[in-house]
């Protein structure tokens, strides 16, 4: 399977609890805020999502706003284990799919949301597992434009086969359309947690076409303080994971802020080490371009036009052979 992705790039999120502060500080240096935690429900048959703590829908709205200000999106995350809304799937049945992902869109639209986290760890049954991939597909499906992730926890051989059920209900002729797996490894040590975190990727590298940066490694400094973060956000930036620090906390922001900073600083030199200078190039675009250069040279040398029209055709040529197989090419900038 292929995974449609709408931000595959490397993403730098956090998970910003909803329940420590009426104040609502933007966090800085990330690129992603998931607002955890809500619920979906049903209110008199009809399907709604909400209870976000004390951020109420007007300061949802003044949220989204402030952080679009700084070039940070927004997504809610339903469900979460250990509070109030773990068990929230059990309304899914499938009579309702389509009516909870409809819902599920609207309000992302009616907000200005990039999306949904869905933090499923009821793992349930495989009945309810297949649901809930069944409602990340309609979601997708009704606007491909908004985004949805999916959170498990970090054992692989633990998690693996309720995670493996949701992305193949995720399907859509034979791609999953899910665009981001995010790993929550808080608890183990650093060695442990880094097996975990390959088995997974591996696995959906392999299964499910994902690419390296749409696994997003979860740090985790507020509960377990199990590993160094800046240790742990260095190996994943080798690697070309994304991040996701636990947790944000409005009520303490400069504490927050210092822990997501020493994420950032430890990432991105050896991000930048690690992967080579590379250009991603579309067929199209560049053979659009080589004529424009030909042009150029038509009207500058006369006399060039033989050896630059001869350049244009072996180039030319050569793109469309590789185009034949696939629809982009890496060229290494030297």
């Amino acid at each position: 399977m292929t995974s449609l992705s709408v931000s595959s790039g490397i993403e730098h999120s956090c998970w910003y609890i909803d329940w420590t502060s009426w104040d609502t500080p933007v966090p800085e240096g990330v690129d992603m805020v998931n607002i955890f935690v809500g619920k979906i429900d049903l209110d008199n048959g009809n399907p709604t999502m909400g209870g976000f703590g004390n951020i109420t829908p007007e300061k949802l709205d003044t949220f989204v706003k402030d952080c679009a200000a700084k070039n940070v999106q927004v997504k809610v995350s339903i469900g979460g284990a250990g509070g109030m809304y773990d068990n929230c799937w059990d309304v899914l049945n499938e009579g309702n799919i389509q009516a909870f992902a409809q819902m599920m869109v609207s309000f992302c639209q009616q907000h200005n949301l990039a999306g949904v986290d869905f933090d499923y760890e009821e793992l349930k049954s495989p009945k309810q597992e297949t649901l809930v991939g069944q409602l990340i597909k309609e979601f997708r499906t009704l606007d491909p434009s908004l985004e949805a992730s999916l959170c498990t926890n970090a054992g692989f051989d633990a998690w693996k086969g309720g995670v493996q059920t949701i992305l193949d209900a995720t399907s859509n002729n034979g791609k999953s359309l899910l665009n981001r797996l995010y790993i929550m490894s808080y608890y183990d040590p650093l060695d442990q947690e880094e097996g975990f975190i390959t088995q997974w990727a591996d696995w959906v590298k392999s299964s499910y076409g994902f690419t390296a940066s749409q696994v997003t490694v979860g740090l985790d400094d507020f509960d377990a303080n199990a590993y160094d973060i800046g240790e742990f956000a260095k190996w994943a930036g080798t690697n070309g994971f994304s991040t996701g620090y636990w947790a944000w906390n409005p009520a303490t922001p400069d504490q927050s802020n210092a822990s997501v900073l020493k994420i950032l600083n430890s990432y991105k030199p050896l991000a930048q080490k690690a992967a080579p200078a590379i250009s991603r190039i579309s067929i199209t675009d560049d053979l659009n371009n080589l004529e424009t250069i030909v042009r150029k040279f038509e009207s500058l040398a006369p006399k060039a036009i033989p050896v630059f029209r001869r350049i244009a055709s072996t180039v030319s040529a050569a793109f469309k052979k590789v185009s034949s197989k696939f629809c982009c090419c890496c060229v290494p900038i030297e």
